[in-house]
């Protein structure tokens, strides 16, 4: 471009017409157009990279704060819903501290236990240890309404056996009645400390209340919680048959209810002679320290 002679307006290279001015020239005639300066170069500070890498900085540790989070929260969560689920062993457990109140309590009353089951002369089958222990477990109503006068199992005393009484289940096993419609017992008691017809003082366990188990839990041949004969002599051994105390899956032991209110867990490897000791009330044994039983308070 250059620039036109008469007003310096800028005219083609090759123009020999001002546009602006209108005047004519020859193109020798026009001043060549002095290009324009470039523009000034700001200078960039250096802060500018600084804060940059500063704020993806924030923005990573952001992220990475969130992510764990959420992984805290998660395992949090997890361990609570793990909590609250007892084990088979808590159930066990928990149940056998209920009844070893409710026979404290029964005590307190009659100073005696319950005799391990009634029957008449003719062997006839009345009623059991837990049925007597109903009222002392909260259940008054069901207790007050048995005839005690009738056999468990006649069909007028049919309808109060048939529930299913919380502390005598554990809840891992599915088997809860029979095939007539009885509900079960997954806990049996100690047929040397729940005699026929008669009822056992705490004096009596001269062993001692710490030294003497008083009902265990089974695993097999589960009898209604109302049947009188629902007894087992833990000095048979554990984990063996339907006839012995047992637990289930592949639990090394059996948790057992003492007469001192507090529980203790027994591997099925105990030897004969402690088990024996522990299964007597009187029999005057030595209990030797036993470092397979794991007490736990009442």
């Amino acid at each position: 471009m250059k620039t036109c002679p008469n007003c310096t307006a800028a005219v083609p290279e090759l123009a020999s017409f001002c546009a602006s001015c209108g005047s004519e020239f020859h193109g020798a005639d026009a001043v060549p157009l002095e290009p324009a300066p470039p523009p000034p170069v700001v200078p960039q500070s250096p802060w500018k990279w600084v804060v940059g890498i500063g704020l993806l900085f924030v923005l990573l540790v952001g992220c990475f704060v969130a992510i764990q989070t959420i992984l805290i929260y998660r395992q949090a969560a997890n361990s609570r819903t793990v909590a609250a689920v007892p084990t088979q062993t808590t159930w066990n457990e928990r149940n056998l501290k209920q009844i070893g109140l409710a026979l404290h309590n029964y005590h307190d009353v009659y100073n005696v236990m319950p005799a391990g089951g009634i029957f008449d002369e003719q062997g006839t089958e009345f009623h059991s240890w837990q049925t007597a222990l109903l009222p002392f477990l909260g259940y008054s109503a069901k207790y007050e309404n048995v005839h005690f006068d009738l056999p468990w199992n006649d069909v007028e005393n049919q309808w109060a056996f048939d529930e299913v009484i919380r502390e005598y289940v554990n809840p891992s096993i599915p088997m809860t009645h029979t095939g007539n419609g009885y509900a079960l017992s997954h806990l049996a008691g100690n047929s040397q400390v729940f005699p026929d017809n008669q009822g056992l003082a705490f004096k009596e366990i001269v062993d001692g209340t710490s030294n003497t188990v008083i009902a265990g839990e089974v695993v097999d041949g589960f009898a209604p919680w109302g049947y009188p004969r629902n007894v087992r002599n833990p000095a048979d051994g554990l984990q063996g048959d339907s006839l012995t105390f047992g637990s289930l899956g592949k639990s090394d032991g059996v948790m057992f209810l003492k007469a001192d209110g507090s529980t203790v867990f027994l591997n099925q490897d105990i030897d004969p002679s402690v088990l024996k000791a522990l299964s007597t009330p009187a029999g005057g044994e030595e209990t030797p320290e036993m470092p397979r039983m794991r007490n736990s308070p009442p």
